[in-house]
């Protein structure tokens, strides 16, 4: 569920389940949200090491 905290005049954080995901803000004439998005895996890495991840996970299921 989205819920909206107000952070100040015209200005709100955007919360998934307790999790901050955004802001609501209002700028002279316009509204902008800003919005965080979180893939799931890795948080960091290139393909090689991302790569050896899996095989790694792989063998410990073996």
């Amino acid at each position: 569920m989205l819920t909206l905290r107000s952070i100040g005049p015209d200005d709100y954080s955007v919360h998934e389940d307790g999790h901050l995901i955004g802001r609501i803000r209002r700028d002279d004439r316009l509204w902008l949200w800003t919005v965080v998005v979180t893939l799931p895996g890795p948080p960091a890495g290139d393909a090689a090491t991302q790569g050896r991840v899996g095989e790694l996970q792989s063998q410990a299921r073996a």
